[in-house]
């Protein structure tokens, strides 16, 4: 085997190798940015961008809130109250269903029937959250 083609071997792992670690499946970014606003609501914008590669995202994502607090003795408990503004990835809409785990509120983004190409895809969720602010 001559040197160049040995350096050409080398180069090709190497790049092969980097390849794959640039492809991971990973959240590369996530921001909250929250508005109160007079009446003690909350508008929340979250912005998650995520690496698809197909292992675990395949479809879309998914976002857990929770469903109910203890008021303020500690003894009872009160639930959130969530309103869906806006659900969007790569700025447009996307679809999304809404459903309870235990002490979740659990938002389904995505298509069932759909499968999310292999890339970055950044997903914007606003929500209101009534009374937060007191």
């Amino acid at each position: 085997m001559t040197p160049l083609l040995k350096v050409l071997i080398a180069v090709i792992v190497t790049l092969s190798g980097l390849n794959a670690v640039a492809a991971q499946e990973e959240i590369r970014r996530f921001v909250v940015e929250i508005d109160v606003e007079q009446d003690g609501d909350i508008i929340v914008t979250e912005t998650i961008a995520i690496n698809v590669d197909g292992r675990n995202v395949r479809r879309g994502i998914f976002r857990e809130f929770p469903a109910r607090y203890l008021d303020e003795d500690g003894r009872g408990q009160l639930p959130y109250r969530y309103d869906i503004i806006s659900v969007k990835r790569d700025g447009a809409r996307e679809p999304y269903s809404r459903d309870r785990a235990g002490n979740a509120v659990r938002l389904l983004i995505g298509e069932e029937d759909r499968y999310q190409a292999y890339r970055q895809h950044v997903y914007e969720i606003r929500y209101r959250v009534k009374n937060q602010i007191r």
